[in-house]
């Protein structure tokens, strides 16, 4: 677990360093020019399903929200599938090269390489628990649109209301990459009332 946490740092230091006019943090302007907030979502239809039999999400929610004290986003997360439920708490941060382990070596082979968002899972309520969660990276191709690239295994609660700490909910190749498009704030409404935002 602490590799984990050596690969999140190392990836966010990595940003730090790279930073150039063009590749500012897309995520901070993003942010500040939405009043500190923004709602991706992707629903999936019948069709969609039907070639992809063995995709279990039907719907996705990403809720990104300013965090003054880290300097990145607080995340939120909601897959709604046929057979469970994901929600995903943690951290976000803008880095011109996202995905990359300690050794600048891609996590994920979904990802290819470029900027994004390099994000950390949480497994305890309140965000302060020690034991590791899970990292994953966000395509941030542009204002409008998020490629989600998930690892086959995360720290998830069932419900956005949860309750105690989270479990490791393991996803098939089919639930790992998701591209959501931006929507109304509204609509991450209901997930973001119900997961305040860290003390």
């Amino acid at each position: 677990m602490m590799y984990r946490t050596a690969t999140y740092i190392a990836g966010l230091l990595a940003g730090l360093c790279c930073f150039s006019p063009a590749s500012a943090d897309q995520l901070g302007d993003l942010l500040s020019s939405s009043g500190g907030g923004v709602c991706f979502a992707r629903s999936y239809d019948a069709a969609h399903l039907a070639r992809k039999p063995k995709q279990d999400t039907h719907k996705a929610l990403l809720s990104l929200v300013k965090d003054s004290k880290s300097g990145g986003a607080t995340m939120r997360i909601a897959l709604e599938g046929k057979a469970r439920t994901s929600v995903i708490v943690g951290e976000c941060g803008w880095t011109a090269r996202a995905n990359l382990d300690v050794q600048n070596k891609p996590l994920l082979d979904t990802f290819k390489d470029g900027p994004g968002l390099d994000c950390h899972a949480y497994t305890s309520i309140d965000g302060m628990s020690a034991e590791e969660g899970g990292d994953f990276a966000i395509d941030m191709r542009d204002d409008r649109t998020m490629v989600m690239h998930f690892p086959d295994s995360i720290a998830a609660w069932p419900t956005i209301e949860r309750r105690g700490r989270a479990r490791w909910a393991a996803f098939g190749k089919s639930d790992r990459v998701f591209k959501l498009e931006r929507a109304d704030r509204d609509l991450c409404k209901q997930m973001d009332a119900s997961i305040a935002p860290l003390k």
